[in-house]
């Protein structure tokens, strides 16, 4: 599945939730509190929302620094603007202010308190941030593995990660245009249909569902005995037969494979040649064809803040193995931080958004 959904928060003031409606969205993120008070449009884009019928969640925004601070943050918006309401999207925890970037591992532990706190006062917790600090100041892969992922990751096609919903755009958009209702706001897709799962499990102020039981065995045991097993020479052959390049490719975008590593590993074993899918993928699916590598910028060239750039064909996000999406590696960026050591916080935009971190290796001016 895939919902159509904004975020709001008090930026958003007035909003026409029914105008968005009819512009097809399913789903609405609003912005409940930050540190120990709330955002001043909550309520009044709760109420409106409600009213037409969208799903709800909500996210608060983190400033602790400590533990103890992140179990205070948590109750203030559970016992706060969260209480006495339902919500059938998670709520999540933002995490994206620069005064908490304490160190991978302190603030990944913050995020877990504030997360844990959330779910002990009966909440689906979830963390939002983007693909930079998801990568470099907080352990991405294995909070997404615990909790429910919203990825922020402005560009046409969402990075290999475990994200549940995808912000894809905002007052930059690479798929739709960047108003909704005639408001300039984030925009998001949703891969789960968490308004089933929490609902059936009690949780964001439902009542659990009741349970129901089949004769699921009963059904199973005679729908065998109907339709005894046979083996054949076609059946050794379809679990034999190599698939094409082509039919990789069509079930890597059905998402039969997986997110890389894995992906990677499951297509080789299938005795597939991960690479070719991948280019085939992109030609395919996003219409890009596959450049030729560029030949890396020599060492000692320099590079610093405001810089216009492109990034070699291939080239990997900076500490890890994980690839750009593809339209980063055919289009000019901008260097938004002042490079340290060889890591360059590269965007679309000149002074605001992050697609990522790159090497300056890979790099080279335009």
């Amino acid at each position: 599945m895939k919902a159509f959904g904004i975020d709001v928060s008090l930026y958003q003031k007035g909003f026409d939730f029914a105008r968005a409606k009819k512009e097809g969205v399913e789903f609405v993120i609003i912005k409940c509190s930050e540190n120990n008070f709330t955002d001043p449009q909550f309520e009044s884009h709760y109420a409106a929302a409600k009213k037409e019928g969208l799903h709800i969640g909500a996210y608060h925004y983190l400033r602790a620094t400590t533990k103890a601070g992140a179990i205070t943050e948590a109750k203030y918006a559970a016992n706060g603007p969260l209480k006495g309401k339902q919500f059938d999207y998670p709520i999540f925890v933002d995490v994206e202010e620069p005064s908490i970037r304490i160190g991978k591992a302190g603030l990944t532990e913050i995020v877990k308190a504030f997360c844990d706190t959330l779910e002990a006062a009966g909440y689906w917790a979830g963390i939002y941030t983007n693909w930079d600090w998801y990568n470099h100041y907080l352990d991405g892969p294995g909070l997404a593995k615990r909790y429910s992922l919203w990825l922020a990751f402005w560009g046409a096609a969402m990075p290999n990660c475990e994200a549940q919903v995808w912000q894809f755009g905002g007052n930059q958009n690479f798929i739709r245009q960047n108003t909704v209702a005639g408001v300039v706001c984030d925009q998001n897709y949703c891969f789960v249909d968490f308004p089933t799962k929490i609902k059936a499990k009690g949780l964001n102020g439902y009542k659990a569902t009741a349970k129901t039981t089949t004769t699921t065995a009963a059904k199973t045991s005679s729908t065998t005995a109907a339709k005894p097993k046979t083996t054949s020479n076609t059946t050794a052959a379809k679990t034999t037969a190599k698939k094409t390049v082509e039919q990789f490719a069509d079930d890597v975008w059905a998402g039969k494979y997986g997110n890389d590593p894995e992906r990677s590993a499951k297509i080789k074993a299938e005795g597939g040649d991960p690479e070719a899918v991948q280019r085939r993928v992109e030609e395919k699916y996003y219409g890009i064809k596959s450049a030729p590598k560029q030949t890396a910028t020599p060492a000692k060239a320099t590079f610093e803040k405001g810089d216009r750039v492109r990034i070699q064909s291939g080239a990997p996000v900076y500490g890890s193995n994980e690839k750009f999406a593809p339209f980063v590696y055919v289009t000019n960026l901008y260097i938004t931080e002042e490079v340290v050591g060889d890591r360059a916080v590269v965007s679309t935009m000149p002074d605001a958004g992050c697609t990522g971190a790159v090497s300056t290796k890979y790099l080279t001016k335009v």
